[in-house]
């Protein structure tokens, strides 16, 4: 059950993101503003504490110092409706390299829940601080 759950979310996420790539224009970092894709498992007997919906939005696009980047939103909602979101303003799909995402990126957000939002970032350098505790290279989907 859980392969074929993978292969089913690696298929699924492959064919999202290849539309996401074929809609990519070069002002659009990611895709188009606005593009959403939502990820659900359908099975009641998961454990409460396990991730049934990821939200994926593509957001809008800034520019700094002659690059684009995009803001891209992910909320993670468990079984148990706890949810956690994060923001990243990139200007890549984030790399599953912790240190090719951190050169890529400018701002990392997140908030648990409806708590407020802490952003992560080192402040004698200007960029995001990603997590390093190896969490990083399966916090947003990718194809295995």
């Amino acid at each position: 059950m859980k392969n074929k759950l993978h292969l089913i979310f690696s298929v699924i996420f492959l064919l999202n993101l290849f539309q996401f790539l074929i809609a990519a224009d070069f002002q659009y970092p990611i895709g188009e503003p606005g593009t959403q894709l939502t990820y659900s498992i359908q099975n009641s007997q998961l454990p409460k504490s396990v991730v049934k919906t990821i939200e994926l939005t593509l957001g809008s696009i800034e520019t700094h110092n002659g690059v684009n980047y995009q803001w891209l939103q992910m909320i993670a909602t468990k079984n148990n409706r706890q949810s956690f979101s994060t923001w990243v303003l990139s200007s890549e799909y984030p790399s599953s390299s912790r240190k090719i995402a951190q050169q890529n990126m400018i701002h990392y957000i997140i908030r648990k829940g409806n708590s407020n939002s802490i952003e992560f970032s080192d402040q004698n350098r200007g960029n995001p601080i990603l997590p390093t505790t190896g969490a990083w290279e399966y916090l947003l989907p990718r194809s295995s």
